[in-house]
């Protein structure tokens, strides 16, 4: 019976913890991103209206831009691209589909 109490302690400490843990997630490297070549940038989908881009874009992967050493294009597309704070949970519903994504443009 003891054994059985301990368990289920330790269950309820493991659960309690996957809501509060925080994981600091940053963009994976496959995020849809737009190159501006004129300005040798790039721009985050939300941020396209508002960036007053040329005609010489290309749509890519985050990991490109930065292969190319692309810088980001404005302040709104740094703010898209930041880090963001999850509990462990949140990481998990988010990977198996039940959430969406951060970055999913």
């Amino acid at each position: 019976m003891r054994k059985i109490a301990i368990i289920n302690w330790i269950t309820f400490i493991i659960i309690l913890a996957l809501f509060y843990i925080p994981l600091n997630l940053k963009p994976p490297q496959n995020t849809r991103i737009i190159l501006e070549h004129n300005y040798s940038t790039y721009i985050a989908p939300p941020c396209f209206e508002s960036s007053n881009a040329t005609n010489y874009l290309e749509e890519t992967t985050l990991s490109k831009a930065i292969d190319l050493g692309y810088e980001a294009h404005d302040s709104c597309t740094e703010k898209a691209l930041e880090s963001q704070k999850n509990s462990i949970i949140s990481y998990i519903l988010k990977k198996v589909g039940v959430m969406d994504e951060d970055w999913e443009w």
